[in-house]
This record gives structure tokens, C-alpha cells and sequence, in this order.
């Protein structure tokens, strides 16, 4: 990546990539609606048109909130060498070059991660959790396409918000400290940055569980962690390859989890 000025030095307009900004918005957009015939599922309920407003007023929200976590992130990014090149190119027009065997092996290592997952999950958790799914009774499996659908989420919402935003503000405040050299700040902090971002990125998959009606016991909480800990690998993607990279893996390892686990278990 190529060293750059200080983007919160002078006017603001002219340090952002409009384009890659309205490309990563439009991309979270389609991201967060497809994610609601999932969340709908998980939460049981149906759609009906009464949903609609209510729905479309979180949705604003959720747009402006995103503007801005990935106006902070583009302007810090820019600050310690982190970023999205492969998205840049694809927002000024341009066709990204010598990409294609690098994108293939992050998305097949995403691939790979979510089926060690599922065998973890299967093989490893299932028994020890035995008896609280059974005291849950039926339990809410969501179909496949709608498995599809919220790997947009996956791969580019949470992409966003814990590695493009988060782990680059955690990076940055570190830089604050382990002043940043060439436009790229220190490993050590990249690993701690990358290692507290996995962490809330693990923890932030709790809520669906307790929207499931699982109790929040500790063996759950380190299945959860546990089966998350891919972020990590995320997070390495980001500072070496960009957010694209990320997002691929990312969506690759939603693709096996939801879609491939919803096929191929009960």
C-alpha cells in the first residue's frame, strides 16, 4: 500500500475515496437485507407487511451508522497503511491484477475453516451440550437459501464493522503509542489489534444464541469463541491483503456453515 499524508489533516473531502465509499455502503446494504429473512427465522417470526416500517426505520439507522464507521475506518486506514486495494480498483473501474490465485486460496482456507467448524461443532460440542439443546425442544434451523443470503452479512457487514473499522481503530490508537514507520504501523500492534478484534468478534455472536433461548453457560461461551476463532485469520487477511481478501474468506466460511450445514445435518 502506498504511504499517505495524514487524512485528517486539511479538507476531509478530498482525503476519502467517494467511490469506495459509496461501494462499500452499497455493499452493506445489500448486506443487512439480505440478512432479514435469517434474523426472522431465528428470532420466529414471519414476515408480514406490518414489518415493513419498522424494518425500514432500522434499516436508516443502520445505513447512517455504517456511513459513518466506514468513513473512520477509510480516514485511519489511510493513516497506517490499512485498507481495501482490491475494492479501491474495483471502484474506480479498473479490473484488480495478479489477484485471482491469492483470492482462491482465501476463500478455499474460508471454506476449510467453516467445515472444521462443523465438525467441531458436531464431534466436539454436540455432546457436551447434549442435554441443553434437548431441554430447548424443537430448536429453529433456518433453510439453506436463507443460509445464502445472511453469508452477504457475514462476509461484508461484519467485515466492515469488526476489521475495517474496529481493528483499524485498535491499530490506530496503538500506532499512537508504537509510532508507525513508511505508513505502516508495528506487527506487535497489528497482532494485539488483530487478537482484541477476533475476541469481540466472537463475543458479538452471543446475542443470536440467547435469541435462540440458550442460556449463556460457559460451556456455550467457549464453543462460541472456539468456533469463531477464524477471525483471527480474518484479521491477518486485512492487514496483509486488504478488505477484500476478508470479506472472500469470510463469505466462504458463512457459504459452508450455513449452507452446507443446513444440508448436511439434521
Amino acid at each position: 500500500m502506498q504511504k499517505n499524508d495524514h487524512p485528517l489533516k486539511g479538507n476531509v473531502s478530498t482525503a476519502v475515496n467517494w467511490r469506495l465509499f459509496g461501494l462499500l455502503l452499497s455493499m452493506v446494504a445489500v448486506g443487512l437485507l439480505a440478512l432479514i429473512p435469517y434474523g426472522l427465522t431465528i428470532a420466529g417470526e414471519e414476515f408480514s407487511s406490518a414489518m415493513v416500517p419498522q424494518l425500514l426505520s432500522q434499516f436508516a439507522v443502520q445505513i447512517l451508522l455504517y456511513g459513518v464507521l466506514i468513513l473512520a475506518g477509510m480516514l485511519l486506514g489511510r493513516r497506517i497503511g490499512l485498507g481495501a486495494p482490491v475494492l479501491e480498483k474495483l471502484a474506480a473501474g479498473d479490473r484488480p491484477e495478479g489477484v485471482s490465485k491469492s483470492f482462491l486460496r482465501s476463500i478455499l482456507v474460508g471454506l476449510g475453516a467453516g467445515l472444521l467448524m462443523i465438525l467441531a461443532d458436531v464431534y466436539l460440542f454436540a455432546p457436551l451440550v447434549k442435554d441443553q439443546i434437548q431441554a430447548l425442544g424443537e430448536t429453529v434451523n433456518p433453510p439453506a437459501w436463507q443460509g445464502f443470503l445472511a453469508s452477504f452479512y457475514g462476509g461484508i457487514v461484519e467485515e466492515i464493522l469488526t476489521r475495517f473499522f474496529l481493528l483499524t481503530l485498535l491499530a490506530w490508537l496503538g500506532s499512537l503509542i508504537l509510532r508507525p514507520k513508511e505508513g505502516k504501523t508495528s506487527p506487535i500492534v497489528m497482532w494485539i489489534s488483530i487478537l482484541i478484534s477476533g475476541l469481540i468478534f466472537g463475543l458479538a455472536h452471543l446475542p443470536t444464541l440467547v435469541e435462540m433461548g440458550i442460556a449463556l453457560t460457559p460451556i456455550f461461551i467457549i464453543r462460541t469463541l472456539v468456533l469463531n476463532a477464524v477471525g483471527l485469520y480474518y484479521g491477518w487477511l486485512f492487514w496483509k491483503r486488504g478488505l477484500g481478501y476478508a470479506m472472500a474468506a469470510h463469505f466462504a466460511t458463512d457459504l459452508a456453515v450455513h449452507v452446507l450445514g443446513a444440508l448436511l445435518l439434521p
